[in-house]
């Protein structure tokens, strides 16, 4: 049996995306208090059509919790090509070998943390785990979203373009411990595709009431990545929502 078409997200949320001036602002006005870090090495990707500029506000709070906050340095990002991958294992290696082999957390913005996923597929030794915010990891040919002709425009190829084994292999959950965090008022992308199938050890989806263009500086957003980045190294527990989260999440 075919399975639905997931549709785009509706207009309304799309109207919604505005908010993420506000996010921003809220959260430099009032920056999450969150468990120290314990300076291992991160790397941040950015979404689709920008570049380290928009992750600024995310890996300067990270840096502030005392981790080693690197951005991507690829420019712009035009969509997935595999030869990003190779620029982005060298990048990965750099940095796991500038911190004497310490394993390296990825987060990914969106497209990004396809990237992310697929990096630490391919170097699981060199991760320390991976958090995606808005990532469409389990497109498909039938999904459509609101993004779709930006990518064919900064990309030079359609998703039809991209080998359905590819597209197939996205879906698969990387060998690290991995963090979906996605919202159900995202206006770009539909959350059906930015969550894993199933949630186990290791392997959990964190819904945030965020704007897409939002979650790099959403406030509740923050909060989680810094709960999941304090974690010990080797001793995964779920994300569990504090009475804050709970506060600000239904304001």
């Amino acid at each position: 049996m075919n399975k639905s078409p997931i549709n785009p997200p509706p207009f309304q949320n799309l109207l919604k995306e505005g908010r993420a001036f506000f996010e921003y602002v809220s959260t430099v006005m009032n920056l999450p208090e969150v468990p120290a870090g314990d300076g291992h090495p991160v790397m941040v990707i950015p979404g689709l059509g920008t570049s380290d500029n928009s992750t600024g506000l995310l890996r300067s709070f990270l840096k502030k919790q005392e981790y080693r906050t690197y951005g991507w340095q690829q420019g712009l990002n035009r969509g997935y090509h595999d030869y990003m991958l190779e620029r982005l294992s060298t990048r990965l290696t750099y940095l796991y070998n500038k911190y004497g082999g310490r394993k390296v957390s990825l987060i990914g913005w969106s497209l990004g943390g396809v990237f992310a996923r697929e990096l630490s597929k391919a170097f699981p030794e060199k991760t320390r785990q991976v958090i995606t915010m808005g990532s469409p990891f389990r497109i498909d040919l039938s999904t459509q979203t609101n993004a779709n002709w930006i990518y064919e425009l900064l990309s030079g190829h359609k998703i039809g373009d991209i080998s359905p084994a590819v597209l197939s292999s996205l879906h698969e959950p990387p060998p690290v411990p991995i963090t979906a965090i996605f919202s159900k008022t995202d206006g770009i992308v539909p959350w059906q595709i930015c969550i894993e199938a199933e949630e186990d050890y290791g392997i959990e989806n964190i819904e945030a009431p965020s704007s897409h263009f939002g979650f790099g500086h959403n406030r509740l957003v923050l909060m989680a990545i810094g709960d999941r980045l304090a974690q010990e190294e080797g001793l995964w527990t779920p994300f569990k929502e504090t009475d804050l989260w709970k506060l600000n999440f239904g304001a």
